[in-house]
């Protein structure tokens, strides 16, 4: 393919069933919840894609439209647009959209109420939480999107700006199914593109002169610590910096001091199956001391004796096709598999309602289409709607700081609004900030939970993200959490076959849940559509010496990823864990793939794939595979009362190799027998009865198409008190208190198993040994214990620009009551009461003109107070 030819984009028109037209209006039905609403003055209406909207035809939709008296009505099976259509006074007055379902009515001009939020260009020297813009989301159930703005695409791909004074809407009705709006925002703006396999691994990236040998030599130092990478991001100094044209930023020579042989750098990091990108600041264009420059001044007309730069005008075709010919090829001709876009620059480009930025993404992204066989991807800021096309989004110089940190799961969650799915954030942090061992492990941890896993760092010689400078301890931790990147990467593939229909790599809870729960817990997000991640996001506390969480688990039975601990749903649970642990939950039916083995540079489909199967309800999972998704394995699991059946059923089953599978059969008691459906196979087992977790070995043949197995295994037995109790015995191990007291406080309460049991009152004995130990114990200690025994808890969210309590009392404990004093002007407002299952408040810290303060009483025992 090329070049003209890679930026075309073409579009299927609406038939013309689906289109009204009414003297200077058009109204198109796109399906039954979305509809097209355009005026123009000189009646000519577009049907070209603009920078948002690339596709015209939506689905063939039946429906029924009335024009008398000069006013037309039009329904579908779940809208009525009503409108005069005389002028434009009638467009701008008149226009309205009913849902049928709920009996709401849209006016034009109306914004709709509840938006749930979007996400920014980047996050360049941002500390922590701060407001994001509106999304596309609203908990009205509809969406306006006005594109009268935005530029639209000639025939030949190339931009133009609109009709002066001409107005371009879109109407999407969704209820509370937030998927819904994104398969229909992406049926006409089009589908957030696969990337390529190996992105899902760990990046190693670093803004480091490093030379080739020097580069090389890290790599090398990762391998032999076995710590798994598959992509190097080579930063700008890899080209000619010093030069008297420009500061240094933009450059495109190899800079032969560091680099002496391009080729044979990029050759020696394919060679251990890593990939690269370099990265590009293009704002100062083209100097006259570049390769490739007398060429470009060829093609654009300039004298190259002049010795002037080329200014940077990708808005000109011309310059933009000598651009990708001259400056790119030849550096992919050597080996170069991506680019890394490092746009900060404002708007800089001549076309009215060109962004930039969204141009610079689209144009590059484009331009990798030319390489047939290959999935495009490139590294960039996001440029706003319609930038979900170009994956994958990098979110800018972040602070190295715990409010950083805290801030980017809901950040990067809260970005699915916007259907923008794939950010890539600098784990570790950029810059600024106090080097801190177990900020830095605990920023891998959620990187492995998060869409691309980038390690990066500026040129401070005091910041580096080598995870071995940071002692044995933190490094064994980060290497740990490093290879389960790898390990998940069958999921996160099968996962991102999943995005094309609306489901996030990480998504807020509330894309599959409508309980309010669901809106006020940014803490927590879906990574894929079956765990639950909410990870440690500040620091461990110095007295009991855990980090602490809190999540919400919905209805049904959840296991920890990692303890294989099981939770009752649709309550608050507080979370306690040390340095190893990450807070992740797979609900019971849930069949989660990965590689039994994971070595460095290969993501790979694994010769040997780990099943971890959470038992206690029925469930299945389907397992994409090859270049183009196209092969396909499904897991079924069926669990009804003692048996348990599952089956392996290979759909393309000529084309599999011989496979090893360890199936984990999660949450079983020891089985009394395991068979196959045929009565006979080969196979390995083991049964750890402490974990309740059954371990089989099977192996399916190469062109083996199923393997079905049948066990019977009962329900491990489950004594709460006694769970209860060893938690606590957990808990008090790492807390920095004496060990006779530790002792005292779990010989007490083994003693004392019955005052435990699940009461609506706190017990006399234990409300009295309490109060005994009281004056020994650490508020944050009694805190953690009172939380482990009554299921009562509270606990700071500092994720969003709304600081928030968290408060729960998952078993309707009486004693557990709050008390918010807040003091607004001249008045004071007190508010009291008992926390019920679930309760959030806002502290609004960054108000002056309100202060607030919330104080938790603990049984009368003693408070926890929060705010001002």
């Amino acid at each position: 393919m090329n070049w003209s030819e890679c930026v075309m984009i073409s579009t299927i028109l609406p038939g013309e069933e689906s289109v009204v037209v009414v003297g200077s209006m058009r109204f198109t039905v796109l399906s039954e919840r979305t509809l097209r609403m355009e005026y123009s003055p000189s009646g000519r209406f577009t049907d070209a894609p603009s920078q948002v909207f690339f596709r015209r035809e939506g689905k063939k939709t039946e429906y029924r439209r009335e024009i008398r008296e000069g006013k037309l009505r039009l329904e579908t099976d779940c809208l009525v647009l009503k409108c005069a259509a005389e002028n434009r006074e009638d467009f701008e007055n008149t226009l309205s959209v009913k849902m049928k379902e709920t009996g709401q009515v849209w006016n034009i001009g109306e914004a709709p109420n509840g938006n749930l939020g979007g996400t920014l260009q980047t996050l360049d020297n941002i500390d922590g939480a701060v407001p994001l813009p509106n999304g596309l989301l609203n908990r009205a159930g509809y969406t306006i999107f006005d594109d009268s703005n935005t530029v639209l695409l000639d025939e030949k791909g190339w931009p133009y700006e609109r009709e002066q004074g001409s107005r371009d809407l879109y109407f999407f009705y969704y209820g509370t199914d937030y998927k819904c709006f994104l398969r229909e925002y992406f049926m006409l703006s089009g589908k957030v593109p696969d990337i390529p396999r190996w992105t899902l691994g760990n990046w190693w990236s670093r803004f480091y002169p490093y030379t080739q040998d020097s580069l090389l030599e890290l790599m090398d130092a990762f391998r032999e610590r076995e710590i798994p990478l598959s992509v190097c991001v080579i930063d700008m100094d890899w080209h000619i910096r010093e030069n008297p044209y420009h500061e240094g930023w933009t450059g495109y020579t190899w800079n032969r001091n560091l680099i002496p042989e391009p080729e044979r750098l990029i050759a020696g990091l394919h060679e251990r199956g890593l990939k690269t990108a370099l990265n590009l600041h293009p704002a100062d264009g083209v100097a006259p001391f570049e390769d490739g420059y007398r060429e470009m001044c060829r093609d654009i007309g300039q004298d190259a004796d002049q010795d002037r730069v080329i200014p940077f005008r990708l808005d000109d075709r011309k310059f933009a096709e000598s651009y990708f010919k001259h400056l790119h090829e030849p550096k992919e001709k050597i080996g170069v598999d991506f680019w890394w876009m490092d746009w900060q620059q404002d708007n800089t480009f001549s076309i009215p309602g060109l962004d930039t930025l969204w141009w610079i993404n689209h144009l590059h992204y484009c331009d990798q289409l030319k390489h047939e066989g290959k999935i495009p991807v490139i590294l960039s800021r996001w440029s706003g709607p319609g930038s979900h096309r170009y994956p994958i989004q990098f979110s800018g110089d972040t602070i190295v700081t715990w409010k950083s940190l805290a801030f980017q799961p809901y950040f990067t969650a809260t970005a699915a609004n916007v259907g923008c799915f794939w950010w890539s954030h600098d784990i570790g942090g950029h810059m600024g900030g106090v080097e801190d061992g177990e900020l830095f492990l605990r920023w891998i941890q959620y990187g492995v939970f998060s869409p691309v896993l980038r390690l990066h760092s500026s040129d401070n010689e005091f910041q580096d993200r080598r995870p071995w400078n940071y002692g044995n301890d933190i490094f064994s931790l980060c290497r740990e959490a490093m290879r389960l990147r790898h390990a998940l990467i069958p999921y996160l593939y099968s996962e991102m076959y999943a995005c094309t229909e609306g489901c996030p790599i990480a998504a807020p809870m509330y894309f599959y849940h409508r309980e309010e729960e669901a809106y006020q817990v940014p803490q927590q997000y879906y990574f894929g559509r079956y765990l639950i991640a909410a990870p440690y996001t500040s620091p461990a506390d110095r007295e009991n010496m855990h980090s602490h969480q809190a999540v919400w688990l919905p209805e049904g039975l959840y296991y920890d990823f990692f303890t294989y601990k099981t939770y009752v749903g649709s309550k608050v649970h507080g979370i306690y864990g040390d340095k190893s642990h990450i807070p992740v939950f797979a609900r019971a039916g849930s069949v989660i793939p990965m590689a039994e083995y994971v070595s460095f540079g290969d993501t790979e489909e694994p010769a040997q794939l780990l099943l971890k199967i959470f038992c206690g309800c029925s469930g299945s999972y389907l397992l994409k595979e090859g270049d183009m998704q196209d092969r396909e394995t499904m897991f079924e699991l069926f669990h009804e009362n003692d048996i348990i059946q599952f089956s392996i059923h290979r759909r393309q089953e000529e084309t599999y190799r011989k496979r090893e599978y360890h199936l984990l059969f999660i949450g079983v008691g020891k089985p009394e027998f395991v068979t196959a459906e045929n009565g006979t196979f080969a196979f390995r087992q083991e049964y750890q009865k402490e974990k309740a977790v059954l371990h089989l070995y099977v192996t399916m043949e190469k062109g083996q198409e199923r393997l079905q197995l049948c066990l019977k295994a009962g329900t491990p037995e489950a004594d709460p008190v006694s769970r209860k109790i060893m938690e606590v015995k957990e808990f008090l191990k790492s807390c920095r208190i004496s060990n006779a007291l530790k002792k005292h406080i779990y010989n007490c309460l083994s003693e004392w198993k019955p005052l435990c049991r699940e009461s609506e009152k706190l017990s006399l004995e234990l409300s009295g040994f309490i109060r005994d130990i009281r004056q020994l114990v650490p508020d944050t200690v009694l805190c953690g214990l009172l939380e482990i025994l009554t299921g009562c808890g509270c606990i700071e969210l500092c994720n969003t620009a709304q600081s928030n309590v968290l408060l729960w009392n998952a078993e309707d404990m009486e004693g557990f009551t709050y008390s918010i004093q807040q003091e607004l002007y001249w008045e004071i407002i007190t508010e009291k009461g008992s926390v019920g299952n679930f309760r959030s408040i806002p502290l609004n810290r960054e108000k002056d003109t309100e202060k607030k303060k919330l104080e938790i009483n603990w049984f009368d025992l003693f408070c926890s107070v929060f705010g001002c």
